[in-house]
């Protein structure tokens, strides 16, 4: 996925998916024969715990869920980045986030989100702007 693909995403399911796997670490594994809803896949981490992706899936990107979206900022700190927020970016109600791998990424981070009308919205994109950038390893 690219920066200007992830630019145009809107918080919702299709966002929350790509943190849990991309950023979480999630994986897609086979439908468990017991589950009774329309997930054709399940979502496992590496302690073996398991999501439906339909009925399950945490919403990171959702404007009521800072406590989701800070456990991304904590994920994303344990692999490495540091962080910058601003919040009502000079006045305006939006907020971008930005991850970085120097250690003062405060004025201009590597990995910058677009303003968000969101902080969650913000901090996804963020991240997962900082883990598709970084995978196509052309990153100082």
């Amino acid at each position: 996925m690219t920066k200007e693909e992830i630019h145009e995403m809107k918080s919702g399911p299709e966002m929350d998916l790509l943190i849990l796997e991309k950023v979480m670490g999630w994986k897609r594994v086979p439908r468990p024969e017991h589950w009774v809803c329309s997930a054709t896949f399940g979502l496992e981490n590496a302690g073996g715990d398991s999501c439906c992706p339909v009925c399950q899936l945490p919403s990171y990107s959702e404007a009521y869920s800072m406590e989701a979206s800070w456990m991304v900022v904590e994920k994303m700190m344990a692999k490495g980045y540091n962080y910058t927020i601003r919040g009502n970016f000079e006045g305006n109600g939006k907020h971008w986030c930005g991850f970085d791998h120097q250690e003062w990424a405060d004025s201009n981070p590597l990995f910058k989100s677009p303003l968000c009308d969101t902080l969650p919205l913000a901090i996804c994109k963020a991240a997962l702007i900082a883990i598709a950038e970084d995978a196509k390893g052309d990153t100082p």
